[in-house]
């Protein structure tokens, strides 16, 4: 013991920020006891929610990574947009399954202050390990757009994952702008294939629609949905859950 003259320092080690970012764990139980927990099945741990969100909002969170999880389950390439991602949650991607690589972009912007009500946009791409060669992540400006450039043996291929604004008047120059961007970088880029991935919001015989296909004809481009699908296919690149 201190007698009452002296004096004992005492330092406290600094608490590492997010050392819990994509850990797990579990707490030991009795053999017989029923309290324990449940199967994980999806790694995710919130430990503050906003006043907005809903139970409906956490239950859509929820299916979208199940659904996540089954899609990577048939393929080797994901493309997703409206991710709703803040940039510190980027790494939530990575999460999905440990057989997939990930790039991902926020499309909010946190440095003019708070975020007021939920997140919105960004865009992303997984690919899984060791289905190319090398893979390396192309510099886009725009936040609707993130690609990669991708080799197997001496080919090289481009894939974007693009998220376009509502179909409207308003928004067409971000839709071109977009549509530029794109164009910009795969004249940038010497490969043999590119793809061209994501919400469009071009509905047949609209606005963007009509822009998105004379911009593929004068860039040679092929509109898969329409020259290769066809309209009257019976497929669709979006479902609406309501």
């Amino acid at each position: 013991m201190l007698g009452d003259s002296e004096w004992q320092v005492v330092r406290n080690k600094s608490a590492k920020r997010y050392k819990l970012i994509g850990q797990k764990g579990c707490a030991p139980t009795a053999p017989n006891g029923k309290f324990k927990a449940a199967d994980i099945k999806i790694p995710i741990l919130i430990s503050n929610v906003s006043k907005d969100t809903s139970e409906e909002d956490i239950n859509n969170y929820i299916r979208s990574l199940n659904d996540l999880q089954s899609i990577s389950k048939k393929s080797d390439v994901v493309a997703l947009q409206e991710t709703c991602l803040l940039l510190h949650d980027i790494p939530v991607l990575g999460t999905i399954s440990n057989d997939f690589e990930y790039t991902g972009k926020s499309a909010v912007d946190t440095s003019t202050g708070p975020l007021i009500g939920r997140p919105y946009g960004g865009v992303a791409i997984l690919w899984r390990k060791g289905i190319f060669d090398s893979v390396s992540i192309i510099k886009c400006t725009n936040d609707r757009i993130v690609a990669i450039k991708a080799s197997i043996g001496r080919r090289a291929i481009l894939v974007f994952s693009v998220y376009m604004p509502t179909n409207s008047l308003t928004n067409l120059p971000i839709f071109t702008d977009v549509l530029g961007e794109i164009n910009a970088i795969i004249d940038n880029e010497n490969v043999e294939s590119v793809f061209i991935l994501g919400d469009f919001n071009a509905h047949p015989h609209e606005l963007f629609y009509n822009e998105l296909i004379a911009f593929c004809s004068e860039q040679s481009w092929v509109c898969a949905d329409v020259e290769k699908l066809g309209q009257q296919s019976n497929t669709y690149t979006y479902c609406d859950a309501s």
